[in-house]
C-alpha cells in the first residue's frame, strides 16, 4: 500500500478532531495525493463525524477496495 500511496510517509500530516476519542483521523499530503486516514481505536465499532469541509470537492474512495463506501453528509455550522 505505502509503495502506490506515497503520501503515507511523505510531507505533511494534519490531525483532524474527530470528537470521538476512540477515533484517530488524520489526513496525509503529498504532491497531488490526499488520503483521510480514520482508524478505530476501539475493539467496537465507533461512529465519528469529522470536519472535511476543506475536501468537499473530492471523493472519498476507500483503498482497499476501491470502492465508494463512504457517505458523507454536510451540516451547517452553527
Amino acid at each position: 500500500m505505502r509503495k502506490n500511496y506515497k503520501a503515507f510517509g511523505r510531507d505533511s500530516i494534519k490531525f483532524l478532531e474527530p470528537g470521538n476519542r476512540k477515533i484517530l483521523a488524520y489526513v496525509r499530503e503529498w504532491e497531488d495525493q490526499k488520503l483521510l486516514c480514520v482508524v478505530n481505536l476501539s475493539r467496537n465499532a465507533q461512529p465519528v463525524e469529522l470536519d472535511l469541509a476543506a475536501y468537499k470537492t473530492r471523493v472519498p474512495v476507500e483503498l482497499l477496495g476501491r470502492s465508494l463506501s463512504l457517505r458523507l453528509a454536510i451540516f451547517p455550522i452553527c
